[in-house]
């Protein structure tokens, strides 16, 4: 399944702990994370955070203020108050500036980092926003040992990222066994710049009481390699919603549809001349075959209907994948609406109909009722046009899983550790 030949040997490959590397002046998590705490404007280190003056003023960042409590510091009382107020800061929280600037420098870490530590051409389906952690030292240990897998909403297909950002070490790092089952614990040992990939789905892994004199500020998410994502969970791991990243193959075909099909797009009310360029349909095709599949090709022949010869090549094309593909509701409907003709509608309508209950990180079906104009969705029952709008709203935003109901994840309960 999925592109790019990824299959098992590959999934085992990136399951396997591995410790990597990334430029820390690309990507300041420190400087975000100093942001983020409001203690940049002073000398205090981020492994010094635990001795910060605590003024009745209360912490902004959620995950900072949930540290200092279970450590069982003494808290102002103002800071105790808030505990009742977890939702309302939260939102404040995600309003600031600076937490708006670290998901940009994290989303560019996953693209440019993270996607090539796994190694899927397709991409990864990513945790996001990831889960902010702070442990200041204290004789109190934070958690319990587990694996994701005992929560909910969590697949073995999952991989974890775990960077920190204060050197780590003994008892203020993360313990994991290595595989599954094999009881090898041992922390990790990492500086800032550096990130562990690891299997924290099966394997076991908890945190000590952190008797070191540093406080370990770190965050860490969870990947699905695009190729074998099946949303199961309508878009979420665990408490978290997700985001696309593209993969090398997705970010070709992404480019080449950019420079190719846009402007033939964009060209459909101009002089008819300019609709007929043999090398743009030629691109058009060759995007199709990189990673769009086929739907593209017709879509933009399907606004322009003038040529003849390039019409024949992508409807054949689109005959056979159709035929042949096991995920082909997007060309079957693509084809449905192009013609009617020459395939069965009743067989195209049942895959589109298990699409609407499986579809993954996959905009093309909807790409095809866009760009086919609305009057195509005449006579699709009412879930299957709500499961288009809501893969237009995909398509746009070019990289979000859609969230299941407006408003929902404010109510889950993980979004505290941010």
């Amino acid at each position: 399944e999925g592109g790019g030949g990824w299959g098992e040997a590959e999934m085992q490959a990136a399951r396997r702990e591995e410790v990597g590397e990334y430029d820390r002046a690309a990507y300041p998590f420190d400087r975000l994370f100093k942001r983020m705490m409001q203690i940049d404007g002073g000398e205090l280190e981020l492994k010094d955070v635990h001795r910060m003056e605590m003024t009745d003023k209360v912490p902004l960042m959620p995950s900072l203020l949930h540290a200092f409590q279970v450590a069982g510091y003494k808290c102002p009382k103002s800071w105790n108050k808030a505990r009742s107020r977890k939702k309302e800061r939260l939102q404040k929280f995600v309003a600031t500036k600076a937490f708006r600037d670290f998901q940009e420098t994290f989303t560019a870490f996953v693209q440019e980092v993270v996607v090539p530590s796994v190694g899927d051409e397709q991409g990864v389906v990513y945790q996001f926003p990831p889960t902010f952690r702070v442990q200041v030292p204290s004789d109190k240990p934070v958690g319990i040992p587990h694996k994701d897998a005992d929560y909910d909403c969590h697949v073995d297909t999952e991989i974890n990222f775990w960077v920190p950002v204060t050197k780590v070490w003994g008892a203020n790092s993360l313990h994991t066994e290595s595989v599954p089952g094999l009881g090898d614990f041992h922390p990790f040992e990492l500086e800032f710049g550096q990130f562990v990939r690891f299997w924290g789905n099966q394997c076991h892994h908890y945190t000590v009481a952190n008797t070191t004199d540093c406080t370990r500020v770190s965050f860490d998410f969870r990947v699905i390699p695009a190729s074998v994502y099946t949303n199961q969970f309508k878009g979420y791991i665990g408490d978290y919603p997700t985001r696309l990243a593209r993969g090398t193959r997705m970010l070709v075909a992404k480019k080449l549809f950019e420079e190719a099909v846009s402007p033939i797009l964009c060209a459909c009310g101009e002089a008819e001349e300019n609709l007929k360029e043999k090398s743009r349909a030629e691109k058009i095709v060759k995007a199709a075959e990189m990673g769009f599949k086929t739907a593209e090709a017709v879509c933009c022949l399907y606004g322009l209907g003038s040529w003849e010869v390039d019409e024949q090549l992508a409807l054949e094309m689109l005959k056979k994948e159709a035929s042949e593909s096991e995920d082909s509701a997007q060309v079957c409907y693509s084809f449905y609406c192009w013609r009617r003709e020459g395939g069965s509608e009743d067989a195209a309508l049942k895959l589109l109909r298990k699409a609407a209950n499986q579809f993954n990180a996959r905009a093309h079906c909807c790409l095809c009722a866009v760009l086919s104009g609305p009057d195509r969705l005449a006579g699709l029952d009412k879930r299957i046009v709500k499961t288009l709008k809501e893969w237009k709203v995909f398509a746009r935003e070019h990289g979000h899983v859609p969230k299941v109901e407006e408003g929902e994840a404010g109510e889950r309960p993980g979004w505290h550790n941010i």
